[in-house]
This record gives structure tokens, C-alpha cells and sequence, in this order.
């Protein structure tokens, strides 16, 4: 049995791939924005999405974190915070000398 799964309400799909982010019309397909990562170097390692805010955490090499804060629903970047970490990571893992 199909079901209709249209809606009214214009939800984002988020997509990443290749190191960019794609914000996707629920109602349509159509891509509404688009923002590379991979220019910048960050590996992304999370993302989390709120009505009105998306945030973007990753890390540059080992040793530097990133938030990037962007507008839900322009793609626009809002905030960038990063701090330079006193230890190294790979992965899921931190080392502390």
C-alpha cells in the first residue's frame, strides 16, 4: 500500500557529501542551498539542525575544532567559532600528552 506523503509544510532535507552541504525543499527537491566545507579544510564530524539554526562542528588537522552556525533557511554563516585544542585527535579519539 502507497501512502501520500506530501506535505504542505516546506521541511529542509539535509544532505552531505564530498564535504558540502545541501539543503533540499521537502515539497519539490529543489536544492535551496548549498555550503562547501571541503574548501575550507574542515572535516565535518557532526551536524545538528534546529528550525531556524544548523550548526556544523568538524575539525582542521588535530588540533583545531569548528562550530560554523549557519541560518536554516538561507545557508547563510552566521557564526564561526573555533578554538586551537592543547591535544591531538584522530577520529572519536583525543590524546593528552
Amino acid at each position: 500500500m502507497t501512502k501520500n506523503l506530501k506535505s504542505d509544510k516546506d521541511d529542509l532535507i539535509l544532505v552531505f557529501g564530498k564535504g558540502c552541504l545541501h539543503a533540499i525543499s521537502s515539497i519539490d527537491g529543489e536544492v535551496l542551498w548549498k555550503k562547501d566545507f571541503a574548501g575550507e579544510s574542515i572535516e565535518v564530524s557532526h551536524i545538528i539542525q534546529s528550525p531556524e539554526v544548523i550548526y556544523v562542528a568538524g575539525f582542521v588537522g588535530s588540533s583545531k575544532f569548528y562550530v560554523y552556525e549557519l541560518d536554516a533557511k538561507s545557508g547563510e554563516l552566521l557564526k564561526n567559532n573555533h578554538i586551537a585544542l592543547p591535544f591531538g585527535t584522530s577520529g572519536e579519539s583525543l590524546y593528552v600528552p
